[in-house]
């Protein structure tokens, strides 16, 4: 497993906080911890990947260009693919609702990361939305 610092290397927090719901905005309907979500080249859906499954979907493209788009420029970060896959991603996190634009490989490394570490515990990777599921987890934040 890679030392924590090396997972943290490349990730940019955002410091305004997104909607508690934009991973349902976007389209997201799963209940994994982490998720990434991007928008490839052809900008007529949404994408998303939490590790165990993946997909794509068009509800949430007025979300994506309203809300996590402003935030990119402002950041100066690319989410687009131009005529490849998108590099540049938006994790986030539905327990702490802590966002972050991230290297698509280096989200994509700490979901994994993230997901062997909470079954290793014998801990279940989803969200919870209670004040002692919060609590837990701010005092063992992952990054």
């Amino acid at each position: 497993m890679p030392p924590m610092s090396d997972l943290r290397h490349g990730l940019i927090r955002l410091r305004a906080p997104l909607p508690p719901d934009i991973d349902r905005k976007l389209g997201y309907c799963g209940d994994a911890r982490l998720v990434l979500f991007f928008c490839e080249s052809w900008h007529d859906a949404v994408g998303w990947d939490d590790g165990r499954s993946h997909g794509f979907g068009r509800a949430g493209l007025d979300a994506f260009m309203q809300t996590i788009v402003p935030m990119a420029d402002f950041y100066q970060v690319d989410l687009y693919g131009g005529t490849a896959m998108a590099t540049q991603v938006l994790l986030f996190d539905r327990l702490t609702h802590e966002s972050f634009f991230a290297p698509r490989a280096q989200a994509e490394l700490l979901i994994a990361v993230c997901r062997q570490f909470l079954a290793e515990a014998g801990s279940t990777p989803v969200a919870g939305t209670n004040s002692e599921n919060y609590a837990s987890a701010r005092q063992g934040h992952f990054v």
